[in-house]
């Protein structure tokens, strides 16, 4: 990723995705950073072809969010044919190091990565741009965050955007480390808990996952939100925990290295 990107794009094609994702953005924007590109994104039917799309009620709930917070953006309203391209070329275009979006798939499968989400991953690493996928559900977002993190360049980029949201939050954060192996955390990882600790002004609580599965995840990660990296859960599955009905917002994050 180029250390002259900056900002977080957030592209919104669903009206109940506004609030959960601009209200994230804003927390993970740090002091000096570009504010949060909102991108409403309406799709073209065939033979419709005026210059400007229509106001859409996604549209709407951004306006009406971005006015709540006394907020001077105005989101991007954009016709579009291919929504990942655009999606990927406009976070390229603003010099975004992230793009943040949602998912509408069901929440305790771990099958959030087809159609226009897995499009923009696969286009936005080629871009070398990072991607975090919220995962929607119906958690108070000022409670606990919890970072699931390994040593990868994905559990970095978890790491970085979890300290990023603690701060903006002023919310708690503990960190669930998933070591190499069983014999103990990780140098690196501890390092990197040491060193999110420094950003924090304090060291985050912090746990080790004592078995790799999807059901010691869940319970393992009691927070109302959760920050895991993509290639855990390639490996351990989400951490959702179907038994007792789950209610977190679960963030997916995909580095761009």
């Amino acid at each position: 990723m180029s250390a002259s990107r900056g900002g977080i794009l957030v592209p919104i094609s669903n009206p109940d995705g506004v609030a959960p994702l601009l209200d994230l953005a804003f927390a993970a924007t740090l002091a000096g950073e570009p504010p949060p590109s909102a991108l409403v994104m309406v799709p073209r039917k065939l033979g419709e072809a005026p210059p400007i799309p229509p106001h859409t009620p996604t549209f709407t709930a951004a306006m009406d969010f971005l006015r709540a917070r006394n907020s001077t953006i105005t989101p991007q309203l954009v016709w579009t044919e291919d929504p990942a391209s655009d999606i990927v070329r406009a976070a390229a275009e603003q010099g975004a190091a992230w793009i943040l979006m949602g998912s509408h798939r069901p929440v305790l499968t771990p099958d959030y990565r087809g159609g226009t989400t897995g499009e923009v991953l696969t286009k936005a690493a080629q871009a070398s741009i990072n991607v975090a996928v919220l995962i929607y559900g119906p958690a108070e977002p000022r409670e606990r965050l919890v970072a699931v993190v390994d040593y990868s360049p994905e559990g970095e980029a978890a790491m970085e955007i979890s300290v990023r949201t603690a701060l903006g939050r002023q919310c708690q954060m503990r960190t669930l480390m998933v070591p190499r192996d069983r014999s103990g955390p990780d140098l690196e990882l501890l390092e990197m808990v040491k060193q999110a600790g420094s950003k924090l002004g304090r060291r985050p609580k912090t746990d080790v996952l004592t078995e790799r599965s999807a059901a010691r995840l869940a319970h393992q990660t009691p927070g109302s939100i959760v920050v895991i990296s993509s290639r855990l859960t390639e490996h351990l599955g989400l951490p959702m925990d179907s038994a007792r009905g789950d209610s977190r917002r679960v963030l997916v994050v995909h580095s761009a290295r």
